[in-house]
């Protein structure tokens, strides 16, 4: 898509609904699970996304009727909504030419690449669908449609997960999750770590990981060993508040955490600034919550 057919495209986006640019991890089935590439990678997905959804394609609700949008997520008007994905594109034309991220639009949903579980064949429900795989960086606004998306093959339901929020794909390497993870409202830290996560199943494993430095150090991982405590902490960050990660001052990243249940499925946390949590894929929200304590 040309640079100046995707600004028409998003001509009509209300700039009160302009998403937060963070980053987004890509899994390689090379490499270690916790691989970053920046969310600026993203801005050819969501911006036929966007125009789709203007045209109701999500059935984007007003801030006011939040509690009604399309996933179908428990949360009040007095929640953060998180609208479809929306991004503000490069004026240049080279500056287009961007790589997309994975994704693909089933029920009026889009479903992001989340993680990849290695060893999760026991995940994989019944088939749903399958995706064409045909939206690339020149997909005229109009073919952003049901069963499209940038990545093709089929999709299922994850066992033990509601399908609103996530579904999967199966390759050789292992099996990757996709998270509906816009058009939602979230009221509590609960409404994503519970109700997304299952998170109240257990925490079977997880690691503190620092932040990266420019130089790439510090990319070891420490192993947490007190998971009674920090399951109880879990439980406390499921009942806090979220709020606008736009109106609150979180300071820089400070570190991962990585929790990782019986299943292999892992929820990224993201330690801020000013006791401060966010989910990974999820930057527009936070909650605040003093995790120093929790973490070696």
């Amino acid at each position: 898509m040309k640079g100046e057919q995707l600004l028409h495209a998003l001509g009509e986006v209300d700039e009160d609904y302009l998403a937060q640019v963070d980053e987004l991890r890509r899994i390689s089935p090379k490499k270690k699970r916790h691989t970053w590439i920046p969310m600026a990678a993203c801005l050819c997905l969501v911006a036929g996304v966007a125009a789709w959804a203007l045209r109701g394609g999500m059935g984007m609700p007003s801030k006011e009727g939040a509690e009604a949008n399309s996933n179908g997520m428990s949360g009040s008007t007095q929640g953060i909504y998180v609208p479809p994905l929306e991004v503000e594109l490069p004026q240049a034309e080279t500056e287009t030419m961007i790589d997309m991220s994975g994704f693909f639009i089933y029920q009026g949903r889009l479903y992001a690449q989340m993680d990849v579980v290695e060893q999760g064949q026991n995940l994989v429900g019944t088939q749903l669908g399958e995706s064409s795989g045909t939206i690339d960086e020149w997909t005229p606004e109009d073919q952003y449609l049901e069963g499209t998306g940038s990545i093709g093959g089929p999709f299922y339901e994850v066992k033990g997960y509601n399908p609103r929020y996530l579904l999967c794909m199966v390759y050789d390497y292992g099996v990757e999750l996709f998270w509906n993870n816009c058009d939602i409202t979230v009221s509590t830290g609960g409404d994503v770590l519970e109700e997304v996560f299952h998170l109240s199943d257990g925490i079977a494993h997880a690691e503190f990981q620092k932040e990266v430095d420019v130089q790439g150090e510090n990319r070891h991982t420490t192993p947490i060993t007190q998971l009674e405590e920090l399951e109880a902490w879990v439980d406390d960050l499921g009942q806090a508040p979220a709020l606008s990660s736009a109106e609150t001052d979180m300071g820089q990243c400070l570190g991962h955490l990585y929790l990782t249940k019986a299943d292999g499925v892992t929820v990224h946390l993201r330690l801020m600034g000013n006791g401060y949590v966010q989910v990974a894929e999820l930057p527009e929200v936070c909650w605040q919550m003093e995790w120093q304590s929790m973490v070696p």
